[in-house]
């Protein structure tokens, strides 16, 4: 069975689109790109990108980050803030829900915030809750930016990493002074010795 990356991330602007769902072609592979349940993307602040078909558990976990490195860069160069969370799971359900849906023929699993890599069986069921207010953004302009900062990805080294997660995070701070302060310590970290 193939590995199968999921991505799920929060921006401060959603895309302007009244698709449920865009395709992208992200460092070679086909991805697809959600919004939370199958709301317009328009309506929706956290999407998901889902690239199936890696062929071990490693090429899938180097994708993933990536990918994950590729949509701060497209946030940070797009005024979209980014909430690329911590990868761990935002939700579960308890033992009952699980072994109802295992006897329905379906796999549960955790919704987790950021990077997440499965072994895919195409049967998993993942839920997600949230209500939110809107302001939308082209997705033509961000997805793009996303496929085409994936090459760029390679170079990048931890502390850069740190330093566009700063400033994707400064783009949802709701007050300017926070996402003033976030943008400063994103330069501080950068100018300082390793």
């Amino acid at each position: 069975m193939a590995w199968t990356v999921r991505y799920c991330f929060r921006v401060s602007k959603p895309l302007t689109s009244d698709a449920t769902k865009l395709t992208l072609v992200i460092g070679g592979r086909e991805a697809l790109v959600s919004g939370e349940g199958n709301k317009p993307l328009k309506e929706s602040n956290w999407l998901t990108l889902n690239i199936h078909g890696l062929e071990n558990e490693d090429a899938a976990r180097e994708y993933g980050r990536r990918v994950a490195l590729a949509v701060l860069l497209a946030g940070a160069r797009h005024d979209v803030g980014i909430d690329a969370g911590e990868n761990r799971a935002t939700s579960w359900f308890g033992k009952i829900v699980a072994d109802a849906m295992e006897e329905q023929g379906r796999k549960l699993l955790p919704n987790v915030h950021g990077l997440f890599i499965y072994k895919r069986e195409g049967n998993e069921v993942f839920f997600h809750m949230s209500a939110n207010a809107r302001v939308t953004i082209d997705p033509s302009m961000f997805l793009n930016g996303m496929a085409s900062s994936f090459d760029e990805t390679p170079g990048l080294g931890e502390r850069e990493q740190t330093a566009l997660a700063l400033i994707a995070l400064s783009k949802i701070a709701s007050e300017p002074l926070a996402e003033a302060a976030l943008c400063i310590s994103a330069v501080e970290f950068l100018s300082t010795d390793a």
